[in-house]
């Protein structure tokens, strides 16, 4: 069964959103079903985030995120839960940022109500571009940090990645140190329009290749075609596809055609790819909004890896609306979500997503603005 809904939003003189209501539709009568009242200082940054669901009578409280800034580089974030007719806090995140880092600690309620630290997310910036994060977990005995993961980003002359790593902290060492697990090699050609992606296991002495990804691109950057590949040592040749994605443009580039043909894993005796399904993208004329991202810093994406949800904090909030995607490394849409202008942090759940590589794009219009990579464990 199918619920039909509508979304009135209210807006300030500033044309910043207040208020976001989702009503639902019952025998022919709109109906309040829940609410966010967004308040804002002077400075047009978000002070409070307040959820509320009706219930036939009157407007209920949910939770709420209270906003601190106590310079212009530190963000805190509270998150409360409305229990028994008062506010009970559950998570305290602060984020840090400077030209060269960022540095996120969240804190959490543990079974004595008082709230106590977690995990650390320490982000190293290095001419604008992510060079490396490392995240901490809290050690109670010890009362202090200590090492969880590591991420490092390698690139080549042109300023484009050649290497991702992706290591384990060994406490089983003497003395304690990092682990090489995972890694992703990036391998460009003919003017940066071809790139051979493989993802290798580094868990035994030597890194095994386990899958790669083939893309082409034309001259304006857009991908052309994207092919996935499994390693087989055993077989011949060693790779084998088993998924690609075709992409058509018109001439204005806007409207677009996906045609992706996939392996039948389900008929062992077939060979080769077959035409699985096709996207048409159109687009209608209207007004293309814009969101400024002009470096990487702007905003900051954690804990990734991941094993449950990931985090996007901005430095600011953000000045319109933007549409979120989340794909798997075959191309497939995982979620999909719009972002209110105003918010200056959206949290995402991958919980019941499978372990592996998902590609986070962010768009405005029919502007692409930043795409980023999560490694969900």
């Amino acid at each position: 069964m199918f619920e039909t809904y509508r979304r009135l939003k209210q807006y300030s003189a500033s044309d910043h959103l207040t208020l976001d209501t989702k009503q639902i539709l019952i025998d022919n009568n709109w109906i309040d079903e829940e609410r966010d009242l967004i308040t804002y200082n002077n400075d047009n940054r978000i002070i409070q985030e307040l959820h509320q669901e009706h219930d036939d009578s009157d407007w209920i409280n949910e939770e709420k995120f209270d906003y601190e800034y106590p310079n212009s580089q530190t963000t805190i974030t509270k998150e409360y839960q409305f229990e028994n007719n008062t506010w009970v806090q559950y998570t305290q995140e602060t984020l840090s940022t400077s030209a060269t880092m960022w540095t996120q600690e969240t804190w959490n309620r543990n079974d004595q109500g008082a709230i106590v630290p977690k995990d650390r997310l320490e982000t190293m910036f290095v001419n604008d571009k992510l060079d490396e994060q490392i995240s901490k977990i809290w050690n109670e005995t010890n009362q202090s940090w200590e090492n969880d993961g590591r991420y490092k980003v390698h690139y080549n002359s042109e300023g484009l990645k050649e290497k991702e790593e992706l290591f384990d902290w060994d406490t089983t060492a003497t003395p304690a140190s990092w682990v090489l697990n995972v890694q992703i090699i990036y391998e460009w050609s003919n003017n940066n329009t071809q790139l051979i992606e493989t993802y290798q296991d580094c868990e035994t002495a030597n890194c095994i290749p386990i899958s790669r990804r083939l893309i082409t691109y034309n001259n304006d950057n857009q991908m052309l075609s994207n092919t996935s590949e499994m390693h087989d040592s055993e077989n011949d040749p060693e790779w084998i596809p088993y998924r690609e994605s075709l992409y058509t443009y018109d001439s204005n580039k806007n409207n677009t055609i996906i045609t992706t043909n996939a392996a039948n894993f389900f008929n062992p005796n077939d060979v080769g790819l077959e035409p699985s399904y096709e996207i048409r993208n159109y687009w209608e004329e209207g007004v293309a909004l814009s969101v400024d991202f002009k470096t990487t810093r702007d905003f900051n994406v954690y804990p990734n890896p991941t094993t449950k949800v990931m985090h996007i904090a901005f430095k600011n909030p953000i000045s319109t609306n933007y549409k979120l995607k989340i794909f798997s490394t075959y191309g497939q849409l995982i979620k999909q979500l719009n972002v209110n202008q105003g918010l200056s942090k959206i949290t995402i759940s991958l919980e019941a997503e499978k372990s592996g590589v998902y590609f986070v794009h962010l768009y405005s219009g029919k502007k692409q603005n930043q795409v980023f990579k999560i490694i969900k464990h």
